[in-house]
């Protein structure tokens, strides 16, 4: 099906072939596991303060963009025109953008906790070619990036808002009210997804030409209703929550005032979240597929937990950092 969205795409792939391999290294940015480093790198390089909220923000922003495409279940752009090269398979829908929506409201709300012109520079950059890549690779038609835009940019308004106003009373709980605050946070972010998956699936299928037509593109089926991204983002909102409240009752984390042992904190603390999110994945694979949702949410809890206590704990013990109370 031939739109004007899908001929800009056409457009894009015929008149610049040369692109197609630089848009695809770009795509790299959106992966989870940079965002993740993100979060890590904020709370390892500047503070814990402005890194708990990234990835609260990542994990609320991820989570509900689940939700928002199963209520609207657009199709991508060479899921619907043979025209279309496929250069970046994705399974679920396109509306909106997981990348455009996720790059406006984790790479600017990065840029506004750093509060450095160089920041915004580089967010903003992020944030305009993430989103044409995205159309170039035939991932997302124009309207869907926008709308990813608008949904990043409403998320984070709304965040930069309500966490004064929240915080100071979050902050009054007991540190076991305030965990499972985050936890059941967390489950009311999977419930949110769940409903919106049910509301959908109840009187509506995908089309079996949208299938047939991305399998043609690609190779590869597609498998929209799928809330893994939700167990996720809502394992990382809990892990990475109590990691900060089970630090901030130990003296919390204070940075290195010395670049270079920043640097080498936020490098062994990078690579640490690397090699136990790639060990994690490999344990998850050993388990059936009907445990994979909440293997993910435990995965992502363990890996929130991970950055945000014990991580901050043994840069200390390494003399990388240093505690204090918050």
């Amino acid at each position: 099906m031939a739109t004007v969205e899908t001929d800009l795409i056409v457009s894009l792939q015929q008149q610049f072939p040369a692109l197609a391999s630089p848009m695809q290294a770009v795509s790299v940015i959106d992966l989870g596991i940079v965002y993740i480093l993100l979060v890590t790198a904020l709370y390892i390089g500047f503070t814990t303060r402005s890194g708990v909220r990234a990835g609260i923000l990542l994990g609320i922003s991820s989570g509900l963009n689940d939700a928002l495409k199963f209520l609207l279940h657009q199709p991508r752009p060479y899921w619907t025109d043979a025209r279309v090269e496929g250069l970046n398979a994705q399974s679920s829908f396109g509306m909106p953008s997981t990348q455009a929506q996720l790059a406006v409201s984790v790479y600017l709300y990065c840029a506004y906790a750093i509060r450095r012109y160089w920041a915004w520079a580089l967010a903003l950059f992020l944030v305009i070619i993430s989103g044409f890549a995205r159309i170039y690779l035939a991932a997302h038609d124009l309207a869907q990036v926008l709308g990813g835009f608008a949904a990043g940019a409403v998320l984070l308004a709304l965040f930069v808002t309500l966490d004064p106003v929240l915080t100071p009373r979050i902050t009054k709980l007991e540190p076991p009210k305030r965990i499972l605050l985050a936890f059941g946070g967390s489950i009311v972010l999977i419930l949110v997804t769940l409903a919106a998956l049910s509301f959908t699936t109840g009187g509506w299928t995908v089309p079996l030409d949208w299938n047939a037509t991305a399998f043609a593109s690609t190779g590869k089926p597609i498998s929209p209703f799928n809330p893994a991204q939700t167990f996720s983002s809502a394992g990382l909102l809990f892990g990475l929550s109590a990691g900060y409240v089970l630090l901030s009752e130990r003296g919390g984390y204070t940075t290195e005032r010395s670049w270079r042992r920043r640097g080498a904190a936020c490098i062994l603390a990078l690579v640490a979240v690397y090699i136990l999110s790639g060990c994690l994945d490999g344990v998850i694979a050993l388990f059936p597929r009907s445990a994979i949702l909440w293997l993910m949410y435990l995965r992502m809890t363990v890996i929130g937990l991970f950055i945000g206590y014990a991580l901050p704990y043994f840069l200390i013990r390494a003399g990388l950092g240093s505690g204090s109370k918050k």
